[in-house]
């Protein structure tokens, strides 16, 4: 893969959209969409966090990495979808690896694709479930849909180019999010009203923009100028969890990569983590991770 600084790095590289398309096999890149047409081997072990939505189709071969500190396989015919925040690294692919790629910037993604709490909770579930099976006639639609956006591709760069790329791209997502609701078990949690699901969205937004390191449910609500029990009912309902647990879901991740990736000292990553002291921070990595900070670096996990 031809992109600048992919050697071992101790520090976590931002991937968005301009990252992206620095990679010389780039078909299509305005900023908010973003077209790979034919993504060959890949090979780094460096530490991405992503900032759009990403989303990797295998057509050829199989592609292995650390999503969110978590080993995953994705083979021919399979989906890697990763939405903002998600940490991924280790990224190595087999030599006969072919991929289709293709990016939404988030603030694309939340002015023109998220307009539901439907969308939305499909990319929450594939925070935690990030790899999805494409069935043949899932192949044979997107397989329609990229054949028309490479045609696109070689037509002069008129009047409404960019809205026409953009309408075929959102096009490609919502065929996409078929497949990842056809994966997603039936029993959906009663959703709220239009408010409840814009509240909740605007939570997740400020976690993950935070990565954890505020864990109090009064500063989210504050922030949302909501009361604190009203925010944990909202996002009790809509998702299944407490806020307090998204909060803390967020932290743990972040620490975990920190861990497992950076070369942070304990102390430093406790005050990155903003605890008040090392023993706190110890007392908080062996509730949620099982073993001591310095345990799971060593991999004792």
């Amino acid at each position: 893969m031809n992109m600048r600084n992919m050697e071992q790095r101790e520090s976590t590289q931002r991937m968005g959209m301009k990252y992206l398309s620095n990679y010389e096999r780039t078909n299509y890149s305005d900023g908010d969409i973003l077209i790979l047409d034919n993504m060959g081997t890949l090979s780094t072990q460096g530490s991405f966090e992503t900032e759009m939505v990403l989303i990797v189709i295998c057509e050829h071969g199989i592609l292995h990495l650390d999503h969110n500190g978590t080993p995953i396989t994705v083979k021919e015919k399979d989906m890697l979808i990763c939405p903002p925040g998600v940490y991924l690294d280790n990224i190595v692919s087999s030599p006969d690896f072919k991929a289709v790629i293709f990016a939404l910037s988030y603030q694309k993604f939340l002015k023109t694709v998220c307009s539901g709490m439907e969308i939305w909770s499909l990319l929450l579930y594939a925070t935690r479930h990030p790899v999805f099976h494409l069935l043949d006639i899932d192949l044979d639609i997107t397989a329609g849909y990229f054949l028309v956006v490479r045609k696109k591709l070689q037509t002069d760069k008129t009047y409404y180019y960019r809205e026409i790329m953009h309408s075929l791209m959102e096009a490609i997502f919502y065929e996409l999010c078929v497949v990842m609701n056809r994966e997603i078990a039936p029993e959906r949690k009663a959703e709220e009203g239009n408010q409840g699901n814009t509240i909740f969205k605007k939570f997740i937004e400020l976690v993950a923009m935070n990565g954890g390191k505020e864990r109090s449910v009064n500063y989210y609500a504050q922030e949302l100028c909501i009361t604190p029990k009203y925010l944990s009912s909202v996002t009790k309902a809509l998702s299944g969890k407490p806020a307090l647990e998204w909060i803390l879901g967020y932290t743990t991740d972040g620490i975990a990569h920190e861990l497992k990736y950076s070369g942070k000292s304990i102390k430093e990553l406790a005050n990155e983590f903003r605890f008040p002291t090392i023993s706190s921070f110890g007392k908080f990595v062996k509730k949620r991770l099982g073993v001591s900070p310095r345990e799971y670096r060593q991999g004792k996990q």
